[in-house]
């Protein structure tokens, strides 16, 4: 045993020696040689997929729990959003159905320029499917956006071959489009919408509220190429509510045709009529001429549109004659055969002189003769004897003075309290002058005449209660006596062309029987008829009004300056004592490009002509708000009121009015940081004259600027 273990420490010894002699024979060649160089690599392989495995999971627990909450919602960010779906309008009908306004479905192009993958190739793509130039197209694809028009209210053949294109991140959203199917028929009433299915003028205005259709947040789901898809498959459109007008559309299509003709007969610039049935105050028509067809709003300008039978004030003329002869009846001043010496047809009072220059100048005429033949002269006397207090009350109990209550944009006219009338005022009011009145105010007063004396609301939407309005203003008697006066203007005074043939000797009864009247003229015009007799079996009393060009033949010429106080006649003491009236509220507007003087230089040759030698447009004017003013309208009124031009545009983005000019004077006119901007009380806001509401007092400046408003103060 000893021996052999002697022999294998001997073996190991001689091993190792072996190994060293190896190694100091062969160095590190023979080292290498000697290492099982496939176990390393295994091993190192190994302990790398481990590591790297390890990794991995640590890497995966740290997003999962830590990050995980933060790059989910990231994650629905991108592929899912939240848009507002616009609803229909409701539809706007005539009192038998028949549909004046209602909206049709449609599609609209927009693009995420983030999600377009070549912009040369999409523009050229969307410029030849929408038949617009490249350089419009390319530069909205390259904004830095995720989300811009492209074009608004595509026809369905554009929009089916853009569905079919796939162009990655272009794709159509529904819209509804307004439209009127009878074109211009009622245009001014009905007005319209804009590009945002907002109603910006007339009942598509004023209703707004109800017409408009509910908004809705939708979700939705956009796919890798950036195509979206609704999530909620149920979703349904809820339209909104419709408005039914009182309107008939046959009258209303009569009424336009005939109102038409005698805008053109007598030469005027504008003229309108309202139809309206007795019994029922219902408004049958409402026409205006010019048309306007609200299908293309965008192609006429806002006087056009512009519904004067409700905005317009204008002296009524000879036409307010009846609303005095019944007051002066009803307070017993006057009967029928009461005498004025009517002056030969001319009379100089204290302050004014007075004409009755196109009538019969007899000296001395009765009540009835002085209706009959629109004796200015004789009106005067007769409103001179019932005295401004009584005068004017009655003018207020028919409604003069403050708006109808149809619920449209409308202006109140101009009714002074009785204390602010001077004599002067006083006989110029009792022809209809010294005072202003719309269309509606002129319908509604001869429609208490035509109901017996009874003061009956108009209506124009058929499911509006007017009830409980009703009050007595003439009694019968009186009435009865100035609807046969009437029926003299047209058969022997100035009215025989308004006469209706087939009238017969029908003598008028009133209320349930109704009343067709015709009135005279609005505003400084030409005399067309004065008044209409009843038909022999009438059903609505109309009021028509026209403006034209030329100076009307009866006349209040001022010799001297009358008192601002008012002054009653020696025989009429005021029986009651002056009353309060509210002030309406009222803002200020003034336009001027002063700016333009200092920097004459840069002002282009062709505009140095229309700037006004001290820069101001319009110096500071107070116009009466009405319900739901901005900026913008407010302007409108104001540049119609005084024919100032103005140019402006709807941005298709914001949905916002940019006025581009006023005056002839534009943008980038007096060098490229030149244009308009606005104030509000000495602020200028950030958004759009459109989009900024004004407020009682609001002092409001438009301003012209050379150097983007740095140069206002």
């Amino acid at each position: 045993m000893a021996y052999l273990g002697a022999r294998r420490r001997t073996t190991r010894q001689s091993s190792s020696q072996a190994t060293n002699r190896r190694r100091s024979e062969g160095g590190l060649r023979g080292w290498f040689a000697s290492i099982d160089w496939n176990g390393v690599r295994f091993r190192t392989v190994a302990v790398l997929f481990f590591i790297v495995w390890g990794a991995l999971w640590v890497r995966a627990g740290y997003v999962q729990l830590w990050e995980g909450p933060f790059l989910a919602e990231r994650a629905r960010r991108q592929h899912m959003s939240a848009e507002t779906v616009s609803m229909p309008r409701g539809m706007i009908t005539d009192r038998n159905g028949h549909i004046l306004a209602r909206s049709v479905e449609c599609r609209s192009v927009y693009a995420n320029p983030n999600a377009v993958t070549d912009v040369d190739a999409t523009s050229t793509a969307l410029a030849g499917l929408l038949g617009r130039p490249v350089d419009q197209i390319r530069p909205l694809l390259a904004k830095k956006r995720s989300f811009v028009w492209i074009a608004r209210r595509v026809d369905d053949a554009t929009a089916e071959a853009i569905r079919q294109a796939d162009l990655p991140g272009v794709d159509l959203s529904r819209e509804y489009e307004r439209i009127y199917p009878y074109r211009q028929v009622a245009g001014q009433l009905l007005g319209f919408v804009g590009l945002d299915g907002k109603g910006l003028e007339g009942v598509e205005r004023s209703f707004d509220d109800q017409l408009g259709g509910l908004s809705v947040r939708q979700a939705v789901q956009r796919d890798a190429s950036g195509r979206q898809f609704y999530v909620d498959s149920d979703y349904e459109a809820q339209p909104a509510d419709d408005v039914r007008l009182t309107l008939d559309l046959q009258v209303q299509s009569i009424a336009e045709e005939e109102i038409a003709k005698a805008v053109d007969e007598y030469g005027a610039k504008w003229g309108g009529v309202l139809v309206v049935d007795v019994p029922s105050g219902d408004i049958l028509a409402w026409a205006q001429y010019p048309f306007f067809n609200p299908n293309s709003y965008n192609q006429y300008r806002p006087g056009e549109y512009r519904n004067r039978l409700a905005q317009d004030a204008l002296e009524p003329g000879s036409t307010f004659k009846p609303f005095l002869i019944a007051s002066a009846l009803q307070e017993g001043v006057v009967n029928r055969e009461t005498t004025f010496n009517c002056e030969n047809g001319l009379w100089k009072t204290r302050y004014i002189t007075i004409r009755d220059d196109t009538h019969p100048k007899n000296t001395v005429q009765t009540v009835a003769q002085i209706l009959a033949n629109s004796s200015n002269i004789g009106c005067g006397k007769i409103g001179l004897e019932l005295g401004a207090v009584k005068y004017q009350r009655y003018l207020s109990r028919l409604g003069f003075g403050e708006r109808t209550g149809l619920r449209l944009s409308e202006s109140r006219g101009i009714l002074r309290p009785a204390r602010e009338w001077s004599e002067a005022d006083l006989i110029s009011s009792s022809f209809g002058q010294s005072l202003s009145v719309t269309v509606a105010q002129m319908a509604q007063g001869f429609l208490t005449l035509a109901n017996q004396g009874v003061y009956k609301p108009l209506r124009l939407v058929a499911t509006d209660d007017v009830g409980g309005g009703e009050q007595r203003i003439f009694s019968k008697n009186t009435t009865k006596e100035v609807l046969s006066m009437m029926r003299e203007v047209v058969d022997g005074g100035t009215g025989r062309r308004a006469a209706i043939p087939g009238g017969g000797d029908t003598q008028p009864t009133g209320g349930t029987e109704g009343l067709q009247l015709a009135t005279e003229t609005l505003g400084d015009v030409t005399e067309p008829p004065e008044t209409a007799a009843p038909t022999e079996k009438p059903t609505a009393a109309s009021t028509e009004a026209t403006e034209a060009p030329t100076e009307a033949s009866t006349e209040a010429t001022k010799t001297t300056e009358a008192p601002t106080a008012a002054t009653q006649p020696a025989t009429e003491a005021p029986t009651e004592p002056p009353v309060t009236e509210p002030v309406a509220p009222s803002c200020t507007v003034s336009i001027s490009c002063t700016t333009v003087l200092d920097n004459w230089d840069k002002l282009s040759e062709a505009k140095r002509s229309i700037v006004p030698s001290n820069g101001i447009i319009l110096g500071t004017v107070t116009v009466e708000l009405q319900e739901g003013d901005t900026v913008f309208s407010v302007l409108q009124r104001v540049v119609s009121d005084y024919n100032i031009q103005m140019e402006y545009s709807v941005s298709p983005l914001y949905q916002t009015t940019y006025i581009e000019g006023l005056g002839n004077l534009y943008e980038k006119d007096c060098g490229a940081r030149s244009g308009w901007m606005f104030a509000v009380n000495g602020v200028f806001p950030n958004y759009g004259a459109s989009d900024c509401t004004v407020q009682d007092g609001d002092a409001i400046r438009w301003l012209y600027t050379c150097d983007l408003g740095k140069d206002l103060s």
